[in-house]
């Protein structure tokens, strides 16, 4: 006959028994609707990434912090700085959009450089045009207020400096970011 302590040890095992299911149960629900969740966010980011380009790299970094800050923001979030933690990463966001826009660096520079000289024309001649030397043909690219030697030397030393001046801005966003992030990242946890 099995005593009454016995038993009532036995109940308490078949109870704590009864809850690890059950919780194993509701973290397997919920964990399962979260990475359907996290697959829904995620497709199209996968669906168009490429290896062989550091834009598809920014882009995967934009939308991981993307989805950090909105849980940050919303009421899920429970650590006491998350709003200002929030704002550092939509602060990396907005310079991670410039990054992965490469082509607004030096822009106003470009700009300024077709208001002085002209847009720029892009000539192709094919090789029967030119000297049997040139195997496939040659690209010119002319301005049309370029007119003498000394205005090409001019437009040459402007699209030197437009060049320096794109590169000081992409730089300067890459510091800003990478800088951000190996001071904040390790805050960065909910």
């Amino acid at each position: 006959m099995i005593n009454r302590k016995k038993a009532l040890e036995y109940w308490i095992l078949i109870q704590e028994k009864i809850w690890d299911i059950q919780h194993g149960i509701k973290s397997f629900l919920y964990n399962s609707c979260d990475n359907i969740k996290n697959v829904y966010e995620w497709f199209p980011i996968i669906w168009k990434d490429r290896h062989w380009d550091y834009g598809y790299f920014l882009i995967i970094m934009k939308k991981k912090l993307e989805l950090m800050r909105d849980h940050f923001n919303s009421d899920m979030a429970i650590s006491e700085p998350a709003k200002e933690d929030a704002k550092k990463m939509n602060e990396c966001i907005q310079i991670l959009d410039r990054m992965i826009d490469d082509l607004r660096y030096g822009k106003n520079c470009f700009d300024e450089m077709d208001e002085k000289w002209g847009k720029l024309n892009l000539t192709f001649e094919e090789k029967s045009n030119i000297n049997e030397d040139i195997e496939f043909g040659q690209i010119f690219l002319n301005r049309e207020k370029v007119k003498t030697k000394e205005d090409k030397e001019k437009q040459r030393e402007d699209f030197k400096k437009c060049l320096e001046a794109e590169e000081q801005e992409r730089q300067k966003d890459y510091d800003d970011f990478f800088n951000t992030l190996k001071k904040e990242v390790r805050k960065w946890w909910d």
